[in-house]
C-alpha cells in the first residue's frame, strides 16, 4: 500500500477517534451503557 494511502487512512482513524472522544466526554458511562442505540 502506498505511503500516501496509509497516511490518509491513519488520518481518518485519528479523526474518528477524536470524534468518539468528544462524544463520550459529553455522556456519562452509565448513560452510555444503558442506551444500546448510543453503543452503535
Amino acid at each position: 500500500m502506498p505511503v500516501e494511502k496509509q497516511t490518509a487512512l491513519l488520518r481518518d482513524i485519528l479523526d474518528s477517534a477524536q470524534t468518539i472522544r468528544t462524544y463520550l466526554n459529553a455522556v456519562s458511562r452509565e448513560s452510555f451503557m444503558a442506551d444500546m442505540e448510543k453503543q452503535d
